[in-house]
């Protein structure tokens, strides 16, 4: 009886460490190909110092996250388009000309929106669209400038 009370443990021990080897190769593959490209053609990929430069040179920042997200926390001056609906040709135009250079930011390297939003302002025609990839998560990482919801 002991012997079939050991088997039953190590049958469930073994099905344990299947079902977590599953698990891991189904996280890492979803999170491996959910980071947002390194490069988008057509588009200037920029570090934190670039965009940081830029940001003291004045060049218009537009903020792809969600409203709430927005409103939580941005980079001073910085415009909401949210990718899923603020985002298109005429809303971009009222802030920004076609041949003028500007930024596109959104959570940071983990996520696709801000690529997203890249790649939809080329197709417009935008030609000077800097692409910050790391985004907020750098910016405040690096304690640079924030406009916070107070608590």
């Amino acid at each position: 009886m002991m012997a079939i009370g050991g088997v039953m443990k190590y049958l469930i021990a073994i099905r344990a460490c299947l079902v977590l080897c599953l698990f891991c190769s189904f996280s890492f593959t979803s999170w491996a190909k959910d980071r947002a490209p390194l490069a988008i053609n057509g588009a200037q990929t920029i570090n934190l110092a670039q965009a940081k430069a830029y940001y003291m040179d004045g060049m218009a920042f537009i903020d792809i996250r969600r409203p709430y997200q927005y409103e939580n926390r941005h980079i001073p001056g910085a415009i909401n388009l949210f990718v899923n609906d603020q985002l298109n040709e005429t809303n971009l135009r009222r802030y920004v000309q076609k041949g003028a250079d500007f930024i596109i930011y959104g959570n940071g390297a983990h996520s696709l929106q801000a690529a997203q939003a890249v790649e939809k302002a080329i197709s417009w025609g935008f030609h000077k669209v800097s692409y910050f990839r790391d985004g907020l998560r750098s910016w405040m990482q690096d304690r640079s400038p924030l406009v916070e919801r107070s608590k």
